[in-house]
Order: C-alpha cells, then structure tokens, then sequence
C-alpha cells in the first residue's frame, strides 16, 4: 500500500521496488537496521524486534505481556514514547515517518498443547535475536535457540527445533503446517509494532513536496487491521 500510494502520487517519480523477506541482505533480519543505515537498503516498514540489536530502546516493545491490547500499543507509539523513540532513531540515521504493527507473537510447536509454562519444558524454540526473547523462553523451561527464519524453516521441518514464535498471520503465509507445526498457542504475550523508515541520504534528496507525499502515504498504509489478541494461558504476576 505504501509504494503503491507513493508511485500514484508522485506520478512515478518515486517508484519503490519491493523485496520482501530481507532478501537484500540474505534474510538475516538483525541486519536490517545497519543496511538502512549504509543505504543497502533505500526504504523498509521494519520490525521492533529486529532493530532492537542495534536500537536498544526498541527492546521496551519486547517486554512480556506489557500492551494487553491494541489501544495499549497505541498509547506507547503515538504518545510521548513514541515520539521520543522517533527521536533516537533521527540520532541513528534514518528518517522515522510512521508506526504500524505487525501483530501479537503467538507460538506454535510440533509436540504437544502448551497450556502452561510447565508444557514448554525441554522444547527447542526457535526464537528471534533479541536476548530478551532467549532469557524469556528458558525461564520457562524451553531451550530457545536463536536463528534467521531462513535457517527456522528446515530445522522445523526435520524436526531439529520443535516450534517457534512469530505474528499469526504469518503461520498461513509461511505455511507453518507444511513444517510439523500442529499445535498454536495464543497467547498474546509481546506485540512487535513496525516502524516505516527511509535513509537520510534518500529522504534529503527528495522535494520537500515529495516527502510530505512519502510521509503521509506511510501514515494512511500504517494502521493495524489485526483482531485483538486472544486471552493469555496464564497470568504472570509480574507482567514487566
């Protein structure tokens, strides 16, 4: 929707070419934000999650069961935290337009319904790179085991790592059953926002024009459609 609306508006001025899957660096998503940066990469609607190893307050958006809804999410980005993270990201070296969002992480696996924390004992998890993510999964027991999804995809399917983590609409792009996962979990446990970015270099070379039409075509592609999550199994009593 997003290039889409910028080619229209700029009368093809602006054509943006879409390469989906971090396929510009390999798929290792944790390179995404340095690639930004260096201007491998022009433009990109990036997750949080993925940022985090190089934009440490972006890590806020991984703390468990912190936004139990999406007006919780939406008090963080379009608030005072928001803003302020916009900032930091200015200070790193890109242009931050828009916030949108990529869903609540669910979980899937190919042994059993995890109903408890006590269910994911001795399950090897494939998880994202942030820390956090690691030190959540073995505090219940899991053996989490940090990859690219490019990597995720045949160790799920040879059954080296038994589930993994990520948006629910995902599991039906992805096909997650095609990979030995039968069960899903809701859980609703982390919301990884996206952010919609372009490099400094791209963005001062555009008409001032031309960048309002940029902008504001990320703010109208950038709201959730997601439903709301479904209730977590279980209730931590320290949610942060």
């Amino acid at each position: 929707m997003w290039a889409d609306t910028v080619k229209e508006r700029t009368a093809g001025r602006i054509n943006i070419k879409l390469y989906p899957g971090v396929s510009l660096i390999q798929g290792d998503q944790t390179r995404e934000f340095s690639a930004l940066r260096q201007g491998v990469i022009d433009m990109a609607v990036g997750s949080t999650i993925n940022w985090s190893p190089q934009v440490k307050q972006l890590n806020l958006f991984s703390l468990p069961f912190l936004m139990p809804d999406y007006a919780a999410i939406d008090s963080l980005t379009q608030g005072a935290v928001g803003k302020q993270i916009f900032q930091t990201l200015d200070k790193a070296g890109v242009v931050p337009l828009a916030w949108g969002e990529n869903g609540y992480r669910e979980l899937t696996n190919s042994k059993r319904p995890i109903k408890s924390p006590a269910d994911l004992k001795g399950m090897k998890i494939r998880v994202v790179g942030s820390p956090i993510f690691s030190d959540m999964f073995s505090a219940m027991g899991a053996n989490p085991t940090q990859m690219s999804w490019a990597d995720a995809q045949p160790a799920l399917a040879s059954g080296a790592v038994d589930g993994q983590e990520n948006p629910l609409f995902l599991f039906t792009v992805l096909k997650m059953h095609t990979v030995g996962q039968k069960f899903v979990t809701t859980w609703g446990y982390v919301a990884d926002p996206l952010i919609f970015v372009v490099n400094k270099d791209i963005w001062n070379s555009w008409t001032p024009a031309d960048q309002a039409i940029v902008r504001k075509a990320a703010e109208e592609a950038g709201p959730a459609k997601s439903p709301l999550p479904a209730k977590a199994w279980w209730k931590p009593t320290n949610p942060c």
